[in-house]
């Protein structure tokens, strides 16, 4: 079916809702009236509204056009088009936006309103606006030359500290009978969204919603603001009303970058990091956002002036940054006098080894690397355990590298073409624990290449004696920024010729301080952040790390609920599924009803739930399967936030599990294979323990046993976890299998992690009080 059927049609859609207004064909209207305002026009030909070009998009061409009285002029090819706005009673927000969101926009108390009458007829009309109970009643007279009256907020409902929804109706004069309906959000006690990233209050809103909040902290005065620390595109504030909740999304202030890859998965990038691109991501893309319109941006050497004129959005596909160019790193220079440029991102193309191998011989470290391209230089990147980072060249031939080279690195061309010899004396490295990544120069250019095989897995050996560091830890924040760095190393993907010398070196320090952490309350709370890490920008899909902070401390997940989100206090990202956590911490189960919502099924499966007593499984089982085939599509639709612990949030979890267990290569004799099929074995003698486990969904097709399995394992963890007794189960499953079973159930718990949460909040509920 053509969407455009022709070279010159015009299509108009609401820009709000992305509803379709109207179609337009330029070969045969001049002029049409558009049931809109602010509107995006798309074509499949160029065009041009008001002498300002279109945006090409994919295969077409877009642009956005705010419609009133005077016409936009819309030229296509040799035709042209006058849009209007078609005249209307209608109302808008005018000033005092602080931010949007799907239920309308966050206002402040000094927002104003903008009310257009059209052609209705009379002189007087009334405007209704009501926060709660409170309603006040404005008279509008008529215009005769201006298009719209503008209204302030009345300052009698500038009263409290909650956000609201403001209600507004226009009336015929003294009449009940509305015309036109306007809904906001106005948040009573605000009075300046200061600089794009304080809230000025004097209070918190009482229905304020931090759990379900993203980027947004409180700084040393109590006030909200977003966190300029973190790496996103936009932050996410949140309030209850009543059972449910609104979000609003705040662009980040300044600039901000983010990555999507070539399955459409967005991840942010920080400022100034390396962006590594191998020829399998040319369909990803590199997008900045930047709020000044007259910046200049330099892209690896191409100067690109006023790049954020017509929008404050830049994408760079992958495919354009494969190709040569001069340079490799992207600035942005703002137009100010004296503006200092600011380097965003350093482009950087991997290389590829066709082998590399390493062998300690005496005190040395031998690296055997064979390149299917030319190359005259190699770099080691090293950061240590505390995070400081410095970098070391060395010249395979007669020409000019950026830096020197260290005293315990000797390198040169083998006796084959292709092949480089690396020769590290560690017993002459006097450093920390340190971690070293390879990179290498090809010949006739000025760019480093990391080294990174087909998988994106990564080069690196470690440096340093672990031993020697254990003694001069006493500092309690020194053990939880060394322990952050070192899991960080952890969470990377490395090739497997190159773990050996990884993993070995800095897993027992890793563990050491990890044992150190877990004594506290507070540093068990890091070590469940740190067990649910972000991969960084770059990782393979099927990348699972290979430890998980459980080896250190099995009881890790019979922490209070409050310790699975106390970290993000500390600029520590937590995952969203975590967050399901945090909204149970310290509440009943009426509480957490009240607040949130739970399942009908959840809540009549007590014996008296006013008391939390007699939770019946079956009985949950019963109800939660009629509910199921009643709306068997809902699980589509849950999101955080949602009723918890009903057919939505568990089969949403399941969903959840089930895909990530493909990315992993269910079905490939990859990397995770003898992983998956070890688990698989665990998982079936928890199904055999008669763990209680919610049936999986009549609709799931269940074209593996380990679907079905993997959560009898969860639930059976999940309700271990919640009595104290997770070391216990573990030793029980281990007793069965006939091995150690801590590291498959490290790599459930990362392949499950929705379904784990789903299950901790189902067994510490559900338990006897």
């Amino acid at each position: 079916m053509p969407v455009v059927p022709s070279a010159r049609q015009l299509l108009v859609f609401e820009q709000e809702t992305g509803r379709l207004l109207t179609s337009v064909d330029a070969d045969r209207e001049q002029q049409l009236f558009v049931d809109g305002r602010e509107v995006i026009v798309v074509s499949s030909s160029a065009f041009h509204i008001n002498d300002e070009p279109a945006f090409h998009v994919g295969e077409g061409y877009a642009a956005y056009c705010l419609l009133d009285a005077a016409a936009a002029k819309v030229a296509i090819g040799a035709r042209t088009v006058s849009l209007r706005a078609k005249p209307k009673p209608r109302i808008w927000l005018e000033t005092g936006a602080v931010a949007s969101g799907p239920k309308g926009p966050l206002i402040s108390p000094r927002a104003s309103l903008a009310v257009e009458l059209g052609e209705l007829e009379g002189d007087l009309f009334d405007l209704s606006l009501s926060v709660g109970s409170q309603n006040e009643l404005i008279e509008i007279i008529k215009p005769a030359n201006s298009q719209h009256v503008s209204v302030e907020i009345p300052e009698a409902l500038h009263a409290g500290q909650n956000v609201s929804p403001l209600k507004v109706e226009l009336r015929l004069h003294q009449s009940q009978r509305a015309l036109v309906r306007y809904r906001a959000w106005l948040w009573q006690g605000l009075r300046e969204f200061r600089d794009g990233f304080v809230f000025e209050s004097d209070s918190l809103p009482a229905n304020y919603n931090a759990n379900l909040s993203r980027h947004i902290v409180t700084d040393d005065s109590g006030r909200l603001a977003l966190d300029l620390n973190g790496a996103y595109e936009s932050a996410t504030l949140a309030f209850a009303e009543g059972p449910d909740r609104v979000d609003f999304s705040i662009p980040r202030p300044g600039i901000s970058l983010t990555i999507t890859d070539v399955d459409g998965q967005v991840s942010p990038l920080k400022i100034g990091e390396k962006l590594i691109v191998r020829e399998e991501d040319k369909g990803g893309s590199l997008r900045i956002r930047c709020p000044e319109p007259s910046a200049a941006l330099t892209v690896r050497g191409r100067y690109e002036p006023e790049a954020f004129k017509r929008s404050p959005t830049r994408v760079l596909s992958f495919a354009d940054l494969l190709t040569p160019a001069s340079a490799d790193e992207i600035v942005v220079q703002k137009s100010a006098s004296g503006s200092v440029p600011i380097s965003l991102v350093q482009v950087v193309p991997a290389a590829c080894p066709k082998r590399f191998s390493a062998e300690r011989v005496r005190g040395a470290l031998e690296i055997q690397l064979e390149m299917e391209i030319a190359i005259d230089a190699i770099r080691f990147s090293l950061e240590d355990e505390r995070g400081r980072r410095e970098e070391f060249d060395y010249a395979l031939a007669d020409k000019e590298v950026p830096l020197c080279a260290p005293h315990w690195l000797r390198a040169g061309y083998g006796e084959k073409t292709g092949f480089v010899a690396i020769s590290l004396d560690v017993d002459a490295f006097a450093g920390d624990l340190t971690l070293a990544s390879l990179a290498v120069r090809r010949e006739n250019t000025a760019t480093f290449r990391p080294l990174r095989n087909l998988r994106g897995d990564n080069y690196a050996v470690a440096l340093g004696n672990p031993s020697a560091i254990h003694d001069d830890i006493d500092v309690v924040e020194d053990t939880r920024h060394r322990f952050l760095v070192i899991n960080e190393w952890m969470a990377r993907c490395y090739a497997p010729e190159s773990w050996d010398y990884v993993g070995k070196r800095i897993y027992p320090h890793w563990a050491a301080l990890g044992k150190r952490l877990a004594t506290t309350p507070e540093g068990r709370a890091l070590l469940i952040s740190a067990a649910h890490v972000l991969p960084p920008p770059g990782s393979p899909k099927s990348w699972i790390p290979l430890v998980h902070p459980l080896k250190i401390f099995p009881e890790l997940y019979g922490a209070p609920f409050s310790s699975f989100v106390s970290s993000r206090k500390e600029g520590l990202e937590v995952p969203d599924y975590l967050s399901v956590l945090g909204e149970a911490a310290d509440r009943s189960v009426i509480k957490l009803h009240q607040a949130v919502g739970l399942s009908v099924a959840y809540l009549r499966a007590f014996e008296d739930v006013s008391t939390a007593r007699g939770f019946a499984f079956n009985r949950y089982v019963e109800l939660y399967q009629q509910l199921n085939t009643e709306y068997p599509e809902q699980r589509w639709f849950w999101r955080l936030g949602d009723e918890l612990l009903g057919p939505a949030h568990y089969s949403a979890a399941l969903t959840s599990f089930i895909d990530r267990l493909y990315e992993a290569g269910l079905e490939d004799e990859g990397a995770n294979d003898v992983r998956i099929r070890h688990a698989a074995t665990v998982a079936n003698w928890a199904a055999r323990m008669q763990a209680k486990t919610i049936p999986v969904p009549a609709e799931m097709e269940l074209s593996h046993g380990i679907i079905e399995l993997v959560p009898s394992f969860i639930s059976g963890f999940a309700r271990a976890s919640r009595h104290g007794a997770a070391a216990q189960y573990l030793d029980a499953l281990a007793a069965n299998v006939g091995q150690s079973v801590v590291d498959d159930a490290s790599f459930m718990v990362r392949l499950a992690p929705e379904l784990l949460t789903f299950y901790l909040l189902f067994w510490e509920l559900g338990r006897e009080q």
